[in-house]
């Protein structure tokens, strides 16, 4: 008998068709709580994350997250923009990312194209910081694979 888990993450990064990462985009308010406080997870916020530790042993990665809009305060946390969170002290190997995307609020006095330039800023940083991870987490598999 075999078993298959059907799986549909929404990102999925490869290397050599090799898939090394799963991103999920998820919308709920909650997720930011975890870029303050490690532990934030939560019976609400449970269910996202343990479908994204179904999708990355099911494609066979070592690495899953989400991505999420967020209203929270994260002027002075763009170096840092994502947290890695370890999957347990016995899992060392695989790792949990919570990665924001900050939305500006909007202000009756501020025009649209001011908010819209200010998101798309906001989303490069994001992209950048996802790119870093891709290429960390690319490299990674490589040295693995060449030893």
């Amino acid at each position: 008998m075999t078993y298959k888990q059907v799986t549909y993450p929404d990102y999925v990064f490869s290397h050599d068709k090799t898939p090394f990462f799963i991103l999920d985009a998820k919308f709920k308010p909650r997720w930011a709580e975890c870029i303050f406080k490690k532990d934030a997870l939560g019976e609400f916020l449970l269910e996202d994350y343990n479908k994204c530790l179904r999708d990355m042993v099911t494609i066979g990665a070592h690495a899953t997250g989400v991505i999420f809009p967020t209203n929270a305060e994260l002027e002075n946390m763009y170096d840092a923009v994502y947290i890695e969170h370890p999957i347990s002290k016995f899992n060392t190997t695989d790792t949990f990312y919570t990665i924001p995307v900050k939305v500006p609020p909007v202000e009756s006095e501020k025009r649209y194209s001011n908010w819209e330039k200010e998101f798309e800023n906001n989303l490069h940083r994001t992209a950048e910081k996802v790119k870093e991870i891709v290429e960390e987490l690319d490299k990674n598999m490589n040295s693995v694979h060449s030893t």
